[in-house]
């Protein structure tokens, strides 16, 4: 997945106010930005699953290793 930089929103000097481009470089920034706010949320929310199954994993792998060093005695 490529990442999207966030977009900075036009300058004071590209946009001609009219009203009559189409697209305007605000339909542009607004566009770009919608995209790089869902990629955010898809990172953030893959971040999260990721640290829940870590989370899962480290109690499950901690309570095997204690039951194997109970079992195996002089160590």
């Amino acid at each position: 997945m490529k990442l999207i930089e966030k977009p900075e929103p036009p300058g004071s000097n590209e946009c001609c106010g009219s009203g009559s481009c189409c697209p305007c470089v605000w339909d542009y920034y607004r566009e770009q930005l919608a995209l790089w706010q869902q990629q955010q949320a898809s990172l953030q929310s893959a971040e999260q699953a990721a640290e829940k199954t870590a989370e899962q994993a480290v109690p499950h792998n901690t309570a095997q290793q204690e039951s194997q060093a109970a079992q195996s005695p002089g160590k």
